[in-house]
């Protein structure tokens, strides 16, 4: 089964040299290179009902590829995606970008969500392209209620702190760390078993 999985917001631009804590260093090649049209595509030209949040980032949405090729796909068919679009014009977001693509993009762990590849036709079209997480944040089980955010267990709370704190050790553990500055229960999210992993999420 997975873990859980922590977004980092504000994360420092090295990459640990060793893996530790169960987790790998990735070739560049090992992620994709999206065209921006294929983007658009998956997202249904980034449709409003698919918008998972907004924040000083940009937007984030949900989308849709084939998940043999990565080909753009029917909506609701195929392996679901997020896809994080920059705010046009915004320096430190590109800033942001250019540190996940560069080094996070390079990391594997369990408790990571993965990135499965960006876009960067031009400076004004700069996304990221993530493994999609079904069950969203952990600040949305805790404080938010309906039929989509459920709360959690305290049996699966500590599950969850305890893939959120593998996470950050692996981060955090090698001779040059990924720091990651803005730790909250926003950028925690949940797999379909409620379980956690790590990635920049705003």
């Amino acid at each position: 089964m997975r873990n859980c999985f922590v977004s980092l917001t504000g994360t420092a631009t090295t990459v640990p040299s060793t893996s530790q804590c169960e987790g790998k260093i990735l070739q560049s090649e090992d992620f994709r290179r999206f065209a921006f049209k294929e983007l658009k595509r998956a997202t249904m030209n980034f449709w409003p009902d698919g918008l998972l949040s907004d924040g000083h980032f940009g937007s984030v949405h949900k989308g849709w590829v084939n998940e043999a090729t990565f080909a753009p796909a029917s909506w609701g068919t195929g392996m679901p995606i997020t896809v994080k679009k920059l705010n046009q014009g915004s320096v430190q977001g590109h800033m942001e970008w250019l540190a996940e693509v560069k080094y996070l993009g390079q990391l594997s762990h369990p408790n990571l969500v993965k990135l499965l590849g960006y876009c960067n036709e031009d400076r004004s079209q700069c996304l990221l392209v993530y493994e999609f997480m079904p069950q969203g944040s952990l600040e949305n089980h805790l404080v938010r209620r309906g039929l989509h955010f459920q709360p959690l267990s305290w049996h699966l709370r500590m599950k969850v702190a305890l893939g959120a704190a593998k996470g950050l050790a692996f981060l955090h553990s090698g001779n040059v760390p990924v720091i990651q500055h803005e730790f909250n229960t926003s950028n925690v999210l949940l797999d379909s078993v409620c379980f956690c992993s790590c990635l920049l999420i705003q």
